[in-house]
């Protein structure tokens, strides 16, 4: 026995220096060793640098045309360095992504690592408290007095003691290893967070170039390469985009603004989600319409019930559980009455209560609210004011899929799931609107 209880003692202590804190994990911004490893690292800073300063002299050549009197031939050259200046940045994003990829797999394996140093901290830990257990179901006197040698109750009493320090240095060691792997959980999701606001960057600069693209040949087809016709046009479109951009765009439960500054910010919110801006303000437009069909309510009691701006009463105006705590909570931080504010009544079934432009219930404007504050650079963020209202729904769009698939992102936006017979009209009607404020009011607003 006593035989036995010593090498499960040296067997202890040697997984503790197997597992012993200190491994370091090398970031590697390329997924190759050392020294292969190196010289891709100083490749990558290289080609960054050599494209970041493309970038920049890009930039100032668009400023300086810009700054001299509108040409067609200038014009052009803006166009052609925007393009080449998006195609840059794309190139950039990329190699950036290219690296941090290389970082997140480090974090991965080093990850992976912790997990099984953690598992085998965690058995040798359950052997010892096993081990420490059997010793305390019988106490030192009691060993004492069943034992006839003094020299056999010391040496159970050292491997007592030895026990106990085994157990607390490894529970330490699992402590260490828990925080280890929590910092580096927290390392790995910061840079997936990094590499997923590039990409949306890259999708961003690749819909600026095709837009430019665009531009640039309807330009030369409607001038045909021609001065004088391009001076004509310009004068024409001058105006018009002038009309344009002071024609009233109709939000829910707010004043009109300017169509002017809700593609300002459209065009803000596309740079942080990659939401083309004629989607974003599609919505709007849907939930606008929405708006004169279902009304307009009044929370009037915390049980969810409400009356509408005629007096009819419903008795589901708001989630008294879901919605109703947040809207109370909004309510205090945005210094209102939550029962003198109007939201939207309720459809056929389930509830009403949304907020604002964009349509945000309570529970669902909690989880965007921080996100619109940090985006726009302020403390607090209001679903009734249209900059924030915009912000939010291009975030909540993002998350719908609407980078890639509009229609389904809009129908999720309405029921919460994909396009099915209850929702396509608003997908189908959302793509419309989004195609119509392109061709119509966008698209005659570029270059001018």
């Amino acid at each position: 026995m006593l035989r036995f209880n010593k090498v499960f003692l040296i067997s202890v202590f040697a997984l503790s220096a197997l597992v012993t804190p200190g491994t370091s994990y090398a970031q590697q911004a390329c997924p190759i060793t050392s020294p292969e490893k190196e010289a891709c690292e100083a490749k990558l800073r290289e080609e960054l640098a050599r494209v970041e300063a493309e970038i920049a002299e890009k930039q100032n050549q668009i400023k300086e045309t810009q700054a001299e009197a509108r040409t067609l031939r200038g014009d052009i050259s803006v166009l052609n360095n925007k393009i080449d200046q998006s195609n840059l940045k794309i190139k950039s994003h990329g190699i950036v992504i290219n690296k941090i990829s290389g970082e997140i797999g480090s974090k991965e394996v080093a990850l992976q690592e912790l997990d099984q140093k953690l598992d085998r901290q965690r058995s040798a830990l359950a052997q010892i408290v096993r081990k420490s257990d059997e010793l305390q179901n019988a106490s030192l006197i009691e060993v004492a007095l069943q034992k006839g040698s003094l020299s056999d109750f010391m040496l159970q009493a050292e491997e007592y003691r030895s026990v106990q320090l085994a157990m607390d240095e490894t529970f330490d060691l699992v402590k260490k290893t828990k925080a280890d792997t929590e910092e580096v959980k927290q390392t790995l999701e910061e840079k997936k967070t990094e590499q997923e606001k590039l990409k949306i960057q890259q999708e961003v600069e690749k819909k600026k170039a095709e837009q430019n693209k665009q531009v640039k040949a309807v330009v030369l087809k409607e001038t045909q390469g021609k001065e004088s016709e391009y001076q004509k046009v310009l004068k024409e479109k001058q105006a018009k985009a002038a009309e344009i951009r002071n024609t009233l765009f109709a939000l829910r439960d707010a004043s009109s603004i300017k169509f002017g500054d809700a593609l300002e910010y459209a065009n803000e919110a596309f740079e942080v989600t990659g939401v083309r801006p004629a989607f974003i303000l599609a919505i709007l437009t849907q939930e606008s319409n929405l708006g004169k069909n279902t009304g307009r309510c009044y929370l009037k009691s915390t049980d969810g019930s409400g009356v509408n701006t005629s007096g009819t009463t419903f008795k589901n105006v708001m989630s008294p559980t879901r919605d109703v705590p947040p809207f109370l909570e909004i309510a205090k931080e945005l210094g209102f009455d939550p029962f003198e504010r109007l939201i939207s009544c309720p459809l056929n079934v389930g509830w009403g209560g949304a907020m604002g432009p964009a349509q945000f219930i309570p529970s669902t404007w909690n989880m965007y609210k921080a996100k619109v504050a940090a985006a726009e650079g302020k403390s607090v963020a209001n679903p009734w004011i249209p900059r924030d209202a915009i912000m939010a729904s291009a975030f909540l769009l993002k998350d719908n899929g609407a980078v890639t698939d509009e229609r389904n992102a809009a129908c999720r936006y309405y029921s919460g799931r994909s396009c099915s017979s209850i929702s396509n009209f608003y997908g189908n009607s959302v793509v419309a609107l989004a195609r119509k404020i392109q061709n119509e009011q966008i698209n005659p607003l570029q270059g001018f």
